[in-house]
């Protein structure tokens, strides 16, 4: 059996978050970040091409893909061969489902098959769950059973894996069929300002402080 193109997407990070450096680099090899978890990752799986997604922020002009892949080139300079040869460097994304998008077409354009996700270990979760949300799609379809979430060893600053929360739709004959996870996913909109996240936080707490009297 033939083995099949692979690319790899590491994904962009805010220029501005907490602790980018360590979040992005790490102190490899003991303690991977997204990009040295990514470029290395690329290499050992022989990729023929290397996204470098991105989002919404920007410093002195440039895109979080952008200054993600120059501070590759600057402290993997073994790789640099590598990293202009096959390297894709986004400008366009806003935001996770639109790099993985962005991702997937470059895959698509190339005949590349299969597609490696790396991300914060606090962020690969939803990275996957995006992706397969995306292979809803017909032209994507190819990538369901060929796409892998590689986390870095790094996290959000302050923060581990099992902060991240997942709530999956009810299934089990033992619950009840419930769609909470509907009014769980709206609880994102309240991220746009920091007050009002917070007011709404502390009374969203003391509602389900009353709530759990019941249980």
């Amino acid at each position: 059996m033939a083995l099949k193109k692979t690319a790899v997407l590491i994904h962009g990070y805010h220029l501005g978050a907490e602790g980018w450096e360590e979040l992005v680099w790490g102190h490899p090899p003991e303690r991977m970040g997204v990009i040295s978890r990514g470029v290395l990752l690329a290499k050992e799986l022989d990729a023929a091409l290397l996204c470098w997604g991105t989002g919404a922020s920007e410093k002195e002009g440039k895109k979080e893909g952008e200054r993600m892949y120059e501070y590759a080139l600057a402290h993997l300079p073994e790789h640099a061969e590598f990293l202009k040869e096959h390297s894709q460097v986004d400008t366009s994304a806003h935001n996770t489902v639109e790099e993985i998008h962005v991702a997937m077409e470059a895959c698509l354009a190339q005949g590349v098959e299969r597609l490696f996700l790396v991300a914060a270990a606090t962020h690969a979760a939803r990275s996957l769950n995006t992706a397969l949300t995306l292979c809803e799609e017909e032209k994507f379809e190819k990538f369901r059973h060929n796409i892998f979430a590689a986390p870095a060893d790094t996290s959000y600053a302050g923060h581990t894996p099992g902060d991240t929360y997942i709530m999956e739709p009810p299934h089990r004959g033992d619950r009840p069929k419930v769609p909470l996870y509907k009014n769980v996913a709206r609880l994102g909109a309240f991220r746009r300002s920091q007050a009002l996240a917070a007011e709404f936080n502390t009374a969203f707490g003391k509602f389900l402080d009353e709530w759990e009297k019941k249980l």
